[in-house]
């Protein structure tokens, strides 16, 4: 039994769930741009809600607008958050266990994959993401640039020019971009002399804390299917992030 089925097995779970969704295209961990429902999040929460006979509406929110969602009543769930980000202004949000946690590796050209990381100059992140800590004294000096777009194609394609010298992202989410450009994922790699950062995936609620811990449960018991999905789209998940630390 789940640890969390105690805590569960009594309360009634909503029929309907407005899920805030980021409105961003980061396939194949998630991608809800244009109507699309796509992606490793997606696939996760869908289950869930498929076990529990739950109707899910997704909302695409842009990044900026996070501080708000639940502020403005928009949503009762949101999909991804992470208790570290601290980017909703509402107190008393409830965190969920994660349901992965996905290697953010430094994604560079092949050719440059053991550039050290003094060189690098500028680097590519999305809108609305927070630069790794591991960069923050090559920012605060001056040394290091970030460049910014809300598309990760724009991104990838910036990288295969050289416009910047790696982007902070799985590098699941770069080789897709490149398929899409027509052009192959081998042209990437990790690099070999930046460290990855593990990142937690959860979701959050205002109010509805009974789906938190039913998801907890739902995670805690489909723990190996979970991984298999996310192995399956190519996506490194801790504790592979250990294989890209540098040595």
């Amino acid at each position: 039994m789940s640890p969390y089925s105690l805590a569960t097995e009594n309360q009634t779970l909503p029929k309907t769930l407005r899920i805030g969704v980021e409105d961003i295209n980061y396939a194949p961990v998630m991608n809800f741009t244009e109507g699309k429902h796509d992606g490793l999040l997606y696939q996760i929460l869908h289950e869930f809600a498929l076990q529990n006979d739950i109707e899910l509406s997704f909302i695409p929110l842009p990044l900026n607008r996070f501080p708000f969602w639940f502020d403005e009543n928009a949503i009762d769930i949101r999909l991804p958050d992470n208790a570290r980000w601290k980017l909703s202004s509402t107190n008393n949000i409830r965190y969920s266990a994660p349901m992965i946690t996905v290697c953010d590796t430094t994604v560079v050209l092949d050719k440059n994959r053991d550039m050290p990381p003094d060189a690098f100059m500028r680097l590519g992140l999305p809108i609305g993401f927070t630069p790794s800590s591991k960069w923050k004294d090559a920012i605060e000096t001056g040394k290091l640039e970030i460049v910014r777009d809300t598309s990760l194609r724009v991104l990838a394609q910036m990288l295969v020019n050289e416009m910047i010298d790696g982007i902070d992202v799985n590098i699941a989410i770069i080789q897709n971009e490149l398929k899409h450009l027509g052009k192959s994922p081998a042209l990437v790699s990790v690099s070999s002399r930046v460290n990855a950062d593990p990142v937690k995936y959860q979701i959050s609620t205002k109010h509805h804390t009974e789906v938190i811990d039913s998801f907890n449960s739902f995670v805690t018991d489909n723990k190996e299917r979970i991984e298999t999905w996310a192995n399956d789209n190519g996506i490194a998940i801790a504790p592979q992030c250990d294989r890209f630390r540098s040595n």
